[in-house]
């Protein structure tokens, strides 16, 4: 069955990327949550979405946690999402933002908490850089990673994922159909869309049989899979 996921937790109704955002998701009934991973220059891996803030453009990476919680106050490190998935048994897909421009060990680290948190088993590890997926799944194969994209076009993304052991696509839903999700599950690689928040555009991807909707409205999507 296909599952949901609140994309920066219940965004539709609270500030995305908060503690009170990811709660607010499990009170509606989402299996898990979708949430954005950077790496701080001070070792800190924090929750938010964008590598500037919406107001200043300035550059979250010129921070500290310490530095940073005190600009964006409700801004919760990796750990305590971590934590909280592992107490209310959410599902997480941590998305890495592997864009400070710095070689770094971001993967290493949010693999660390994950495993502190014993959430191998209950996780998948997305970014739009494969070749950061590449070296988790090298060192720490027991991990699921999922590869994030735009429009794959004519680009044969099943074979990719077989040659580079990929598990799961992570495409915008406009860029699936039936015949895409079925020969992906044909090659055991699931699907999991983003971000899907009309009540139409939810059944159609419920209809297609993708595995995981990532949305921004739990509410509205969980209604859409209770109805079937």
């Amino acid at each position: 069955m296909t599952k949901i996921l609140g994309h920066r937790g219940a965004r539709s109704e609270c500030p995305e990327n908060t503690m009170v955002a990811f709660k607010r998701a499990v009170e509606l009934g989402s299996y898990g949550m979708e949430t954005d991973v950077h790496l701080l220059y001070d070792g800190s891996l924090i929750i938010y979405h964008d590598n500037k803030f919406s107001d200043t453009k300035e550059s979250i990476y010129r921070f500290d946690r310490q530095g940073l919680q005190a600009r964006l106050p409700q801004m919760p490190c990796f750990e305590e999402v971590a934590e909280f998935c592992a107490h209310s048994g959410q599902f997480l897909n941590i998305e890495i933002k592997d864009e400070s421009g710095f070689l770094t060990d971001i993967g290493e680290k949010v693999v660390g908490i994950l495993e502190k948190y014993n959430l191998q088993n209950n996780c998948i590890i997305s970014c739009f850089r494969h070749h950061t997926l590449m070296k988790i799944k090298q060192n720490h194969p027991e991990f699921k990673v999922g590869a994030l994209y735009w429009h794959r076009n004519k680009f044969d993304v099943i074979n990719y994922c077989i040659k580079n052991n990929i598990d799961a696509v992570h495409p915008y839903f406009t860029d699936v159909d039936k015949d895409f999700v079925d020969n992906c599950h044909d090659n055991g690689i699931a699907v999991n869309v983003w971000t899907v928040n009309q009540h139409e555009d939810i059944m159609n991807m419920l209809e297609i049989g993708v595995d995981i909707i990532i949305t921004d409205d739990v509410a509205t999507a969980r209604s859409a899979v209770d109805s079937i």
